[in-house]
């Protein structure tokens, strides 16, 4: 009977922990594509200095949620969304063109 009570204890503490981690990474997604539209919107109307204060952000909460999704998320997906957000700053200071493609694909893997 004690087997028994364990195990229910530690079933329903991983579906605690799965819903959790659902709701979090939800709520960072969310969180990371609005920023992420941000700076796109800063960058297509022509302000240089807020697309790139506002890529500086996300890169800054990209780093927070990287190193908290580790424990959830194959590092293989995060080293690719790292490459890409690395570059996020430079590109909007610069007035690189490449910045909107890059966010569009920032947003499409943080969505997977």
């Amino acid at each position: 009977m004690t087997r028994v009570r364990i195990s229910v204890g530690i079933i329903l503490l991983l579906v605690g922990v799965s819903i959790f981690s659902g709701i979090w990474a939800d709520r960072k997604k969310a969180l990371l594509t609005a920023e992420a539209k941000q700076v796109s919107e800063a960058f297509e109307s022509g302000r240089t200095e807020d697309a790139r204060k506002y890529a500086h952000i996300l890169c800054r909460d990209w780093e927070d949620t990287r190193k908290k999704a580790s424990f959830f998320v194959k590092y293989d997906r995060l080293l690719e969304l790292d490459r890409i957000a690395a570059h996020f700053e430079s590109m909007a200071e610069t007035g690189d063109d490449e910045l909107l493609p890059q966010i569009a694909e920032f947003i499409h893997m943080i969505e997977l």
